[in-house]
């Protein structure tokens, strides 16, 4: 579901047919495959490790990074996963190799799979933004963190913030 999907174009149908099915039946309305920087004040500006603004491009980096979405958006993206008793989103969820530390779901790196800290998550850098997503299921918590700072430690750092998120709700 969402980010396996994205950004691909769904066999002999055109472009905009993908955010029709793959976006609007999980409510995320407010996402979208190709974006003009120019005349739009709402979209955040990247900057790379010195500083230095980086530009939103469109085009051959769309799989790797080019949805951009809203708040609301990667809300409704965790509610669909905490909250969904959808067969195919739960076994996405399912630990399909590691061990009892780190391993891998579907589309989830896997932590601490079978304690009651559980976490799931993904996260990624592109053009100035980093990214850091966390499903907590048995908590039912979601917690997603972007900033418009890429560095050398930015993932790291994420995952440390959403762990103290994390310990300061003390669930």
């Amino acid at each position: 579901m969402g980010w396996l999907y994205i950004g691909t174009s769904l066999p002999d149908e055109p472009y905009g047919t993908t955010s029709k099915i793959c976006l609007l039946p999980f409510e995320r309305k407010t996402d979208f495959l190709k974006l003009n920087q120019e005349g739009n004040p709402n979209i955040s500006i990247g900057r790379n490790s010195e500083g230095k603004p980086v530009p939103i491009i469109n085009g051959f980096y769309d799989y790797s990074g080019g949805m951009k979405s809203s708040a609301t958006s990667m809300l409704n993206y965790i509610k669909m996963y905490l909250e969904n008793n959808d067969a195919v989103v739960k076994q996405t969820m399912n630990q399909l190799a590691g061990d009892r530390l780190q391993g891998r779901a579907y589309a989830w790196n896997t932590y601490a799979y079978n304690t009651p800290k559980k976490m799931l998550y993904h996260n990624g850098s592109s053009f100035g933004h980093s990214s850091w997503i966390a499903l907590y299921p048995n908590q039912k918590v979601g917690i997603f963190i972007v900033t418009n700072v890429v560095t050398a430690d930015s993932q790291s750092r994420l995952n440390e913030l959403s762990n103290r998120i994390i310990d300061r709700l003390n669930i």
